[in-house]
């Protein structure tokens, strides 16, 4: 009973925590990031009145409360109800990433929204969102535990690489957003209807950098698609990777809807939850190829 406690407070979490990303995405995207000028409180209040960007705002702040009570439980029960030193160690290191995550959050109104502090809050909530996954992912795990998912040993090196790859990416995509750089290159795939832009700037290079960099990561999961298919990879690994190209290619494609229809907020935050699922996906994976080596 208490470990399948466990297994539904990490499944609970990982749920609710993709919730507060599309709350977040929303915050953004509405531009209601300074809705509510004071923090922790809304306008000196626990619920001010939700309307217009206070609903954004303040409606973020109520689900990363309830991801701070979740993480915080689990940590609890995880202390007392799991015995994976691993798995521990992880809620541990979840608990520490939402306090941090709640602190920045509030330095980046307190401060006015500085790209920087808005951007290391993306990338931090991206990470807490795949330290989430993993956890839910190690607790369903039966006790044979990671031996389903046996990676062939020349895969693991592959394997390990994507977390890095994918946080790259991602790094790219906060930056392009809080720079106010999605539209910098309006156009796809020409790029002001050719193949080198006209001019450059910092906006212009790091939404290239960002599309270019896409490309490159389709292909490396592509390629490694390939390679576990053909090798003699457990059913559940094959499966695992083949998820991870799905949400990928469905990432490309809404990256494209985005520009197309001029970074329309449902598909904008669309998009960057679907970021934030193969983030994860390249996080488990990775843990794989480290516990085959």
């Amino acid at each position: 009973m208490t470990r399948v406690s466990v297994q539904i407070l990490s499944f609970l979490t990982a749920i609710v925590t993709v919730l507060l990303l599309v709350m977040g995405a929303l915050v953004t995207s509405t531009g209601s990031g300074l809705a509510v000028p004071d923090w922790p409180l809304s306008y000196g209040s626990l619920f001010p009145e939700m309307v217009g960007g206070v609903f954004f705002e303040h409606g973020h702040r109520l689900v990363a409360g309830a991801v701070l009570i979740l993480t915080t439980t689990l940590l609890v029960f995880s202390r007392y109800f799991s015995t994976d030193l691993n798995f521990r160690r992880l809620v541990a290191t979840m608990w520490v990433l939402v306090v941090a995550q709640a602190l920045l959050g509030g330095l980046t109104v307190l401060l006015r929204l500085p790209p920087s502090v808005s951007i290391a809050h993306a990338c931090l909530a991206q990470v807490f969102f795949s330290c989430t996954v993993l956890a839910a992912f190690m607790a369903g795990l039966s006790r044979s535990g990671f031996s389903e998912f046996q990676a062939p040993r020349q895969l693991s090196f592959r394997f390990r690489w994507l977390p890095v790859l994918f946080f790259a990416q991602l790094m790219m995509g906060a930056t392009m957003r809080h720079w106010g750089a999605g539209l910098a290159v309006p156009d796809f795939p020409l790029v002001f209807g050719g193949i080198f832009p006209p001019y450059l700037s910092p906006e212009i290079l790091v939404h290239l950098g960002h599309r270019f960099f896409a490309f490159l990561l389709l292909g490396w999961v592509i390629l490694l698609t390939v390679k576990t298919m053909s090798l003699e990879a457990s059913l559940k690994l094959k499966t695992l990777v083949g998820v991870l190209l799905t949400v990928l290619l469905a990432q490309a494609t809404l990256g494209a809807l985005i520009l197309w229809t001029h970074r329309h907020i449902a598909i904008t935050t669309i998009h960057l939850v679907f970021g934030a699922i193969a983030f994860s996906l390249s996080v488990v994976l990775g843990k794989i190829g480290w516990n085959h080596e």
